[in-house]
């Protein structure tokens, strides 16, 4: 049988081992996350666009989808190159 001493350090061995685990992944997280750019966005929604162009079986509803996508793209593209030039630009 074991004692109480040998039964608490395994289980602080383990909880060390999980631990680093945890932050092993969390770093490989962290390394692999990239968050693209209004341009590179713009450039893989008008790949996908032309995709299903092409596609003779692609629905009208998906088609509106990725027309809405690359509008919705356009716009935060637009609104990160335009700079105030006016008070009333603000509220627009």
């Amino acid at each position: 049988m074991r004692s109480d001493s040998v039964i608490v350090k395994d289980i602080n061995q383990r909880d060390n081992e999980n631990d680093n685990e945890i932050e092993e992944e969390e770093d490989s997280c962290d390394e692999a996350e990239h968050i693209p750019t209004n341009e590179e966005a713009l450039s893989a929604i008008k790949l996908l666009k032309t995709l299903y162009y092409r596609q003779r079986e692609t629905s009208p509803q998906i088609i509106d989808k990725v027309r809405e996508l690359e509008m919705d793209i356009e716009k935060q593209f637009w609104r990160a190159k335009t700079v105030q030039r006016k008070i009333a630009d603000f509220f627009h």
